[in-house]
């Protein structure tokens, strides 16, 4: 059973750069799961897709977002309210939002 799989061309693998410090900016078009939108960030609009795929929520116009990386011109985004509730902001470096350092909450375990 040896088969001559070069007929079959492998798929381009997409190459995911992570920032070294989280960006702040704010959502200009709907993103939901699954469908990306566009965010305004450091002066520019820019395409953009959440994070995690398991977040339900559809991020609206004018909502905060941090973009943590990106997807070859695709920013990858999470909503700043989860990023408050579910994230530590030290994985992402330091992050203003609006001039102001966002404070890290501690989790006890």
């Amino acid at each position: 059973m040896n088969e001559d799989l070069s007929e079959f061309p492998m798929p381009a693998v997409s190459k995911i750069e992570i920032f070294p410090k989280g960006l702040s900016g704010v959502v200009t078009k709907l993103i939901a799961p699954y469908q990306p939108g566009r965010v305004n960030c450091q002066g520019r609009s820019w395409r953009a897709k959440l994070y995690e795929l398991n977040c339900q929520a559809a991020l609206l116009p004018g909502q905060p977002i941090i973009a943590i990386g990106r997807e070859s011109l695709t920013f990858i985004v999470i909503p700043l309210h989860c990023l408050l509730q579910e994230y530590d902001t030290n994985y992402f470096g330091s992050i203003e939002v609006l001039g102001s350092p966002i404070k890290t909450v501690s989790k006890e375990l």
